[in-house]
């Protein structure tokens, strides 16, 4: 694995693209690139926050199944009974469905995390041994695990501070703004294909579900009409 002071140090191969960009041309291109960077943002949001409104929408969906289940009780007609009963059990299916891919969704480890050298950015790739600081689920820390969390807060903030003296290299601090960007925008790739996916799955689900209430009540009353025995 290669040292933090390896990761973080400045690769002249891969700035020369920018070496044709004079000073005011990269302030330009700076200025630039942050206003775009605030709209991938936003439009990262956007699509969050949709797909959390499907999941609520599958939460929905999944408690409406019992309140079918309840109206079953009070259902007297045979062809109706069954076919609310298997409505109910569709929806119930659908419901858990989305909420379960909502779940992996949210907890896909993107692939492209390891390659990310955003260290300007984000706190994985600016901390020098982000591993070091952790705490256990139950939110509690021994005096060693902290002692050592403490020490390692000092000597990892002397290593930060070098590689925050980079950033007053303008194709630095441009280059680490461009690589910002690009994974935005592959971040936000996935999340469209994630609300594009639960979108679908919501969508005809719901579809499906109302199909198959239609197709099983039709079939059911078609039957007692012809005298079978429900």
């Amino acid at each position: 694995m290669a040292s933090t002071e390896d990761r973080h140090r400045d690769d002249r191969a891969e700035l020369a693209y920018l070496e044709r960009l004079n000073k005011d041309q990269l302030n330009e291109l700076k200025v630039i690139l942050r206003h775009v960077i605030d709209r991938r943002i936003e439009g990262i949001h956007y699509a969050e926050s949709r797909r959390s409104a499907f999941a609520t929408i599958g939460t929905a969906i999944f408690a409406a199944s019992f309140a079918l289940f309840a109206v079953v009780f009070y259902v007297s007609y045979r062809p109706l009974l069954i076919a609310l009963t298997v409505m109910g059990i569709g929806t119930m299916v659908l419901g858990l469905v989305i909420l379960v891919v909502y779940s992996l969704q949210t907890n896909f480890a993107y692939p492209f995390k390891p390659a990310t050298k955003t260290w300007k950015w984000f706190y994985r790739d600016a901390i020098p041994n982000v591993g070091l600081f952790s705490v256990p689920w139950y939110a509690r820390l021994g005096k060693k695990a902290a002692n050592e969390q403490r020490v390692g807060y000092d000597s990892q903030l002397k290593q930060f501070k070098e590689t925050q003296v980079g950033l007053i290299d303008p194709k630095v601090d441009v280059d680490q703004d461009v690589q910002q960007l690009f994974l935005l925008h592959v971040n936000e790739r996935y999340k469209n294909l994630f609300l594009t996916q639960i979108r679908g799955i919501v969508y005809w689900g719901v579809i499906i579900v109302g199909v198959l209430f239609v197709a099983v009540l039709l079939a059911l009353v078609i039957l007692s009409r012809l005298g079978c025995q429900l």
